[in-house]
C-alpha cells in the first residue's frame, strides 16, 4: 500500500532511505498506513523538528473523517506536539537546534496582516494549518515557520503536556481574557476541554458554576444548585 502512496509535497521513500515515515490516512475509513518519505527543502524561516511526543485529538478523528469537510489524502493528522529542534534556516533567531518545543497546529501566517498585527494571527487569511496539506504530530519529523514554536520552560513534565496544546489553550485563553477575581465563569459539560477550564477558573479566582457532562443539573462547590 505505502508505494501506491503519493503526496503532493513529501516525495515518498523506501523504508532503508527515508528521512522520516509519518502514519497516513488515504480514505475516511481504512486504517492509517505508513509513509516513508524524503524531507522537503528548509526554507530560511523554518525549522525542522523530531516529534517527540503528540496526543490523539478528536479534531484528528474529524478531520480523517471528513466530518468538518474534504480532507486531503493522504493526510497525517496530529496537532498536540512536543518536539526536539533538529536543524534551522538561515534566519531563525528564536529557537536552536537541541531545543525542546511545543508546536501549534498553525504552520505559518505572513506576520503582516491586521490579525497577525492584533495578536490575532489564527484568523490569518494566508495561514496554513499542520495538516492537510503538511504532516502532522503523527510523522516522525515536521517543519514548520520558527514563529509558531514555542520553548518548553525546563522542568516540565514533556510526557504528559500535549494535550494542554490543543485543550489546555482553549480553554485557558478565554479564561485568562476576562479574568477578574471573583467573576462567575460557567462551564458546561466536564470532558476534555471542561475538567481543565474548571481548574482554570479555580486558580484564577473565579466563582464557578459548573454542569456535568450528560446532567441537566448545576453545582457551585460541589453542591447542587436547586
Amino acid at each position: 500500500m505505502q508505494n501506491e502512496i503519493t503526496h503532493p509535497i513529501y516525495a515518498p521513500s523506501t523504508m532503508d532511505k527515508a528521512d522520516g515515515v509519518a502514519w497516513v490516512a488515504v480514505d475516511k475509513t481504512s486504517p492509517l498506513v505508513m509513509y516513508p518519505f524524503t524531507f522537503m527543502d528548509l526554507t530560511d524561516n523554518e525549522v525542522r523538528l523530531k516529534t517527540l511526543y503528540t496526543s490523539i485529538c478528536h479534531s484528528d478523528l474529524a478531520t480523517i473523517r471528513e466530518d468538518w469537510g474534504k480532507c486531503n489524502y493522504p493526510c497525517c493528522p496530529g496537532h498536540e506536539i512536543i518536539g526536539e529542534i533538529t536543524k534551522i534556516g538561515a534566519k531563525v533567531t528564536n529557537v536552536k537546534v537541541g531545543d525542546i518545543v511545543g508546536v501549534s497546529p498553525i504552520r505559518y501566517s505572513d506576520n503582516t496582516c491586521d490579525y497577525c498585527l492584533s495578536e490575532a494571527t489564527n484568523l490569518c487569511n494566508d495561514r496554513e494549518f499542520l495538516y492537510g496539506t503538511y504532516f502532522g504530530g503523527y510523522s516522525s519529523h515536521m517543519q514548520i515557520d520558527e514563529n509558531w514554536v514555542f520553548h518548553i520552560p525546563q522542568g516540565m513534565d514533556i510526557t504528559t503536556m500535549p494535550p494542554l496544546l490543543c485543550a489546555g489553550v482553549t480553554t485557558y485563553a478565554p479564561a485568562k481574557r476576562y479574568q477578574k477575581i471573583g467573576a462567575s465563569c460557567a462551564v458546561i459539560g466536564i470532558r476534555g476541554l471542561g475538567h481543565l477550564a474548571v481548574q482554570y477558573a479555580n486558580k484564577l479566582g473565579k466563582n464557578l458554576i459548573y454542569q456535568r457532562h450528560g446532567s441537566n443539573r448545576f453545582y457551585h462547590k460541589n453542591k447542587e444548585l436547586r
